[in-house]
This record gives structure tokens, sequence and C-alpha cells, in this order.
């Protein structure tokens, strides 16, 4: 598929979505005007009926007062849906707590233990242990609570814990390897004022198996964004950073390589 038509999948999935959602009510604000409006890795939800999509941010639904919901359609293009959701069970004020749950595979490729790519059928013993490493698309399914602090109308600090586990699905019913973990995060959201934000993020999973890295899938970032109002049609908002962790790119050649620092780019609507 080329890079044109998944451009225009995608714009016509964003319309099609948007179309099939209850109308909003615009309650879309000129920017951030208080902490709960902060939503990104936090226990806030948006507004019902509010929407917010980008580039490559998720796809968000205010549902209810208390209730979010969340897709990637880039993602589900590509052949990797996510699927997430987020309960907010205390009212907004300055301690608030949520529950998320989400789900994420990836159709693409055949994967075993370690992350090289194999095929269905292929009996392979990488490890060595007399026995055939298991096959299959892989995905992550996790939950965790989240609890954000509004220390200040412009500073506010969350972190969030709770169950994971990675997968692989040898077709989409068989669960061939399920490596459990401990996932979290936090961050720190500091409102300059009304239109800039500067956002710290930090991410990992812990490996409560015996087998590979202890930890997993960890990341810093730091992320700078401002925001619009397009009245009329909600509010933009651009962002720019960079991530440090460790980052698998594949190269030209089918090769894989590691990358210790990523740039973060994205633009989203809210309306």
């Amino acid at each position: 598929m080329t890079r044109t038509r998944r451009a225009i999948l995608t714009s016509l999935l964003v319309a099609v979505t948007s179309l099939a959602l209850p109308p909003l009510q615009g309650r879309a604000r000129a920017a951030w005007l208080q902490p709960w409006d902060l939503t990104y890795n936090t226990a806030y939800t948006l507004d019902p009926g509010q929407l917010e999509f980008g580039l490559v941010a998720p796809l968000q639904y205010g549902a209810t007062d208390r209730l979010q919901l969340a897709i990637h359609p880039i993602l589900f293009l590509l052949g990797a849906p996510s699927i997430a959701t987020r309960w907010r069970f205390t009212r907004n004020r300055a301690l608030t707590f949520a529950l998320n749950v989400g789900i994420n595979l990836s159709v693409l490729e055949r994967q075993n233990t370690n992350g090289s790519v194999c095929n269905a059928g292929q009996v392979v013993d990488a490890d060595g242990d007399g026995e055939p490493d298991p096959c299959g698309f892989p995905g992550t399914l996790g939950a965790n609570v989240t609890g954000s602090w509004a220390i200040s109308e412009r500073f506010v600090v969350s972190a969030g814990l709770g169950p994971a586990a990675d997968f692989l699905a040898s077709d989409f019913t068989d669960l061939e390897h399920v490596r459990l973990l401990v996932s979290g995060h936090a961050n720190a959201l500091w409102l300059l004022d009304t239109h800039m934000l500067l956002m710290l993020q930090l991410s990992g999973n812990l490996n409560t198996s015996s087998q590979g890295d202890r930890l997993l899938r960890s990341a810093a970032q730091l992320m700078f964004a401002y925001a619009w109002d397009t009245t009329g049609w909600g509010t933009l908002h651009a962002a720019a950073g960079v991530a440090v962790g460790s980052f698998p790119i594949r190269t030209s050649d089918n090769e894989e390589t590691t990358w210790p620092v990523f740039p973060v780019v994205d633009l989203w609507l809210r309306l």
C-alpha cells in the first residue's frame, strides 16, 4: 500500500468515524483553561461529545462525563489495531483517579519470543531449551489505575501502575505465549499559559518472567505543545520533542537497528 493511499484511507476513516458518532455538543475550549483539560496520560477525560484526533495521536471520544474511548485509525490501516478506554471513577478535583484498559495487536508479521520474524509452521529453537519457540502475531493487553494531582492551576503530575501481558496470537484465538508485566508511567504537565504546554513523560514495563530483559520498552519523553483556537473548528494543537530509550528501526534492507533517541512530532485537533 502506497503512502498516498494510506493517507487517503486515513482521512476517509476519520471522516466516517466522526459522522458515526453522536453530534458534538460544542464544548471545545479556546485552549487549556483548567487542569482537567489535560488528558495526555492523566486521569482526566474528555467532556461528553468531545472528539480529538491527530496524525500520530489516537482518535479519542468523550462518550459520557466519565468514559473516554480511543482507537488508532492509522495503526488500523497499517495492520496494527489499537483500542483503549478510560473510566474516571472520581470527580475532577485536586486528586483524580481513573482506570485505563487497552489492547494492541500487530498482524504485519509473525514473531517469536525474542522479536525475530518467523513463519507459521516453522520450527525454531533459538533459546536452546529443546522446545520449539512459539510463533505468532505480537500484542499487548494491559490495565492500570492512574492518579492525577493538580498541584496548581498550571501544574499537574500523574502516575499509573498496573498489570499487562505480552502475547503471541497464532490464529487470533490461541495465545501461544504470555509474558506477564508490571506496567508503569509518570508525567508532569506544566501550563506555561493557556496556549503553551511543556510535558515530561516516563514509561516502562517490568518483566516478571525469568526470560528476557528485566526492563522492557522504557522511555523518557520531553515535548512542547502549542494550541491555536480555530473558531468554529475546535482547537488545533502542535507538539514537538524528543524521546530517549531503545527504539527498534527496520532498515530498507529489512534489517533491524536500534536508536537511543527518536524525534516526536504530532498535530491534533480537539472538537
